[in-house]
C-alpha cells in the first residue's frame, strides 16, 4: 500500500503518548519469550536488549507493516506498534539486531545486512532527534520512557532493568480504589486486589489474583 494509505490505517493504533513505544517493545519481549529486558536511554539515544528472543530474519524488514498483518505473531505486532510510535518521537534512526541480521531505518532509507554474530536475542538502538536534549537541560532525572517503565512495567514476567536498576514497585494509593464494585473483588474466577481498607478485618480470601 502507499504511504498515505498506510498512515491512515495505522492512525487507529496510535498510542495516547508515542513515548509509550517502550511498553509495546516490552510486550513484544514478553510475547516472544525473552528472559530479560534491559533498558538504557539518555538525551541522544535509546538502547534496549532482549535476551532469548530472536526474530525471523525473513520478516524483520516487514516489521513496520506487520501491525496490520493478521498472520503476524503477537511479538511482531507489538514490535511493529512500537516502531510506528517511535517514529512520532522525532527519532532520527532505528537500528535492530537479531540473530545474524542487522537492519536500519532512517531518513536515508532502509538498510539490512547479514553478520555472523550469533546473537541469542534482539537489540534495538534508537537515535534521538535534537529536540530531546531539552529534558536534560531542564534537569529531569528521567525521560518519559524510563517513567513509563517504572510506573507500568514492574510486574512484567521477566528480568527487567532500567538504567541498570530494578523497576519501582508501588501499590496504588487506597483512594484510587474508591468506587470499585465488591462483587468484582469477589468474582468466582478469583478476587481482585483488595483495597487496604478491606484488610482491617483480616478476612483474607483463600486465593487471590493481582490485576
Amino acid at each position: 500500500m502507499d504511504a498515505a494509505t498506510a498512515l491512515e490505517k495505522l492512525r487507529k493504533f496510535q498510542l495516547t503518548d508515542p513515548f509509550q513505544y517502550c511498553l509495546r517493545w516490552l510486550q513484544a519481549a514478553v510475547a516472544g519469550g525473552a528472559l530479560t529486558f534491559n533498558w538504557q536511554s539518555n538525551r541522544t539515544r535509546v538502547k534496549v536488549e532482549m535476551d532469548n528472543f530472536v526474530l525471523d530474519p525473513d520478516r524483520i524488514s516487514l516489521l513496520p507493516g506487520l501491525l496490520l498483518d493478521p498472520r503476524a505473531s503477537r511479538a511482531e505486532q507489538h514490535l511493529s506498534a512500537g516502531l510506528n510510535a517511535a517514529i512520532l518521537t522525532e527519532m532520527s534512526s532505528v537500528r535492530l539486531c537479531s540473530g545474524d541480521m542487522v537492519v536500519t531505518w532512517s531518513a536515508a532509507g532502509f538498510h539490512s545486512e547479514y553478520r555472523e554474530m550469533g546473537m541469542r536475542g534482539t537489540q534495538i538502538e534508537l537515535q534521538r532527534g535534537k529536540s530531546h536534549s531539552f529534558w536534560h537541560i531542564i534537569g529531569r532525572s528521567r525521560d518519559r520512557e524510563q517513567k513509563y517503565l517504572h510506573s507500568q512495567a514492574a510486574c512484567a514476567p521477566l528480568s527487567l532493568g532500567i538504567q541498570g536498576a530494578a523497576p519501582e514497585r508501588r501499590l496504588p494509593r487506597s483512594e484510587e480504589f474508591a468506587g470499585y464494585n465488591e462483587s468484582w473483588l469477589t468474582a468466582p474466577a478469583g478476587c481482585g486486589f483488595r483495597p487496604p481498607q478491606c484488610w482491617s478485618d483480616r478476612r483474607y480470601p483463600e486465593r487471590c489474583s493481582l490485576y
